[in-house]
């Protein structure tokens, strides 16, 4: 490589001026004199090996800037590009850490959680058919459980020939010639369109009349689903554990294993049965009662919703099996 020592003077000397430094203090930080300084910005000679790493330093160059006695404009602009790229890809990691460390949380937490759609009915006339019912999504098994199927003011006879099927949109999911409670099983979740279930009833007499009670389902995210998101209600717990969780719940034990808690406009009470591994849950306010049992025998839950508006009637009742 050629070296132009005037153009490698000129360069030093307008790179020690942008910087604010005098001759002796640029020969300071580079450990020679300043009359050694004053010579490589005149052209008189190159500085020797030994001194070119710290002139290099002390200036903000490369060894092969000041041998080219000018800044590499390309080399620069590549390590500029770099340098953003790299701040700009740790403000997003740090961006980012938070939300997968929220969606991580999400995940866990949610992961092996049943989820429990009470069925509501949607038809025209309230009186001709009752169903009640759950659905049930978890990360075992999918279903939907039909636990009741009345038809109100209406009495089937034994020659009548009864037929009973569950459509999902207009196809038959399952279909019977008894009417009596039953349990649809998927795998996937978007097998069953859940928002268009519909409920038929057909009966036939002896003189081949059909009468035939159409009654569409529709899921509701209600009072099951939200026991079970409750943090003091874990069913597959130790009672040490379980009596921990109601503490911190802000549960207080009131008399042997009952616990109370008061919230704004209702009262919450536990009770917890260790011989018969059972526990109660009632929410108490000015409108419902409602009352959950998990029973550690049967591995199983019943929910009661009782209306207080006139007198104490059951209005719901669910049973949910655990697998």
């Amino acid at each position: 490589m050629n070296i132009d020592l005037d153009k490698i003077g000129n360069f030093l000397y307008d790179l020690r001026n942008s910087k604010s430094l005098t001759q002796e203090e640029l020969a300071s930080l580079v450990g020679v004199s300043f009359k050694t300084i004053s010579k490589w910005e005149c052209g008189g000679s190159f500085p020797d090996v030994i001194y070119q790493k710290p002139l290099c330093d002390a200036l903000g160059i490369t060894l092969e800037e000041l041998q080219m006695g000018e800044y590499n404009t390309k080399e620069r602009t590549k390590q500029k590009f770099y340098s953003i790229f790299t701040k700009v890809a740790i403000v997003i990691f740090l961006i980012l850490i938070p939300i997968l460390f929220g969606l991580t949380i999400y995940f866990v937490s949610h992961y092996n959680k049943s989820k429990i759609y009470p069925i509501i009915q949607h038809h025209e006339y309230e009186d001709i058919a009752g169903v009640n019912g759950l659905i049930v999504e978890s990360y075992k098994n999918n279903y939907i459980y039909i636990s009741d199927i009345d038809l109100y003011g209406f009495d089937i006879d034994e020659k009548d020939i009864v037929s009973v099927d569950l459509c999902s949109k207009d196809r038959i999911i399952y279909h019977k010639n008894v009417i009596e409670p039953f349990i649809v099983r998927y795998t996937y979740r978007n097998e069953i369109d859940k928002d268009n279930l519909k409920l038929i009833v057909t009966v036939s007499d002896l003189n081949s009349n059909d009468h035939v009670f159409e009654v569409k389902l529709k899921q509701k995210e209600g009072f099951v689903t939200n026991i079970l998101k409750n943090d003091y209600i874990y069913f597959h717990e130790n009672d040490y554990e379980l009596m921990n969780r109601l503490k911190k719940a802000g549960f207080e034990n009131v008399h042997d294993d009952i616990w109370r808690k008061n919230n704004n406009d209702k009262t919450i009470n536990v009770e917890i049965s260790l011989l018969n591994k059972q526990i109660s849950f009632a929410e108490n306010n000015d409108v419902l009662l409602k009352q959950v049992i998990y029973y550690g025998k049967w591995n199983s839950l019943d929910v009661y919703i009782y209306s207080k508006d006139i007198s104490l009637v059951l209005v719901e009742k669910y049973r949910y099996h655990y697998d």
